[in-house]
């Protein structure tokens, strides 16, 4: 139940994007071996001059961030995320462990209530999380 994670009137659902539902066949399809291989060919790309640090900045949906309030159990848990994020945590900030722990905090409108994007609440919170991997890339 969605009880004060929106400041919409609405509180008992939630928009989300529609192809947010298509993630969960695509997270299955390529599977996370598949991904790490494409993120580290990425990463030797971009890397390859010796001074460029790559950074995989993924933000979470609103299925996985608001996973916890969502009422449909087959809809919690479907993404990937965390499990790729703990198999490249050198590049990937977890930014979905920061927007979850505000939203469990009861944090209103991390995204927006009527829309799939982060409030500049959400923002703000991913931009201290990214400084904070950029200057501890190890503590994440």
């Amino acid at each position: 139940m969605l009880m004060a994670a929106f400041s919409s009137v609405n509180k008992r659902s939630m928009l989300v994007y529609k192809d947010d539902f298509r993630k969960i066949e695509w997270w299955r399809d390529m599977g996370l071996r598949e991904m790490g291989c494409r993120i580290e060919r990425m990463r030797n790309q971009v890397e390859a001059n010796g001074h460029t640090r790559f950074v995989l900045m993924v933000a979470p949906d609103k299925l996985t961030a608001y996973a916890d309030f969502i009422r449909d159990k087959e809809l919690r848990n479907i993404s990937l995320l965390s499990e790729l994020a703990s198999h490249l945590p050198e590049v990937v900030p977890r930014l979905d462990l920061t927007l979850v722990s505000a939203i469990r905090r009861r944090e209103q409108d991390v995204y927006m209530p009527n829309d799939t994007h982060w409030s500049s609440t959400g923002y703000q919170i991913a931009a201290e999380t990214l400084l904070d991997f950029l200057h501890h890339p190890t503590t994440q």
